[in-house]
């Protein structure tokens, strides 16, 4: 489970999740429900966001959340156990 990943930081904030997905045709469900502006968008990824976070989808055969960047009071680059790029970036 995820949330053990980051426990010890009461000041870490999820910046960015780079996610790879077989589709990113339809994101614009998403993009609404989670109040996203598409920033960027052509035949191999999507990019939502907003001032404090962004999601970005690339197209591949394969679902899987691929990194997660993390504001912090610390940094870090870690790999958890699924095989995500763990990185925080000092805030």
């Amino acid at each position: 489970m995820r949330t053990e990943v980051v426990t010890d930081e009461e000041h870490t904030y999820i910046n960015l999740m780079n996610i790879h997905t077989p589709f990113i045709e339809d994101l614009d469900t998403l993009s609404h429900l989670l109040d996203l502006k598409n920033v960027h968008r052509d035949h191999k990824r999507v990019e939502m966001g907003n001032d404090q976070w962004n999601l970005v989808f690339y197209f591949d055969q394969r679902t899987s959340l691929y990194s997660v960047v993390f504001l912090s009071d610390v940094e870090f680059d870690e790999t958890d156990p699924v095989q995500t790029k763990l990185i925080g970036k000092g805030i």
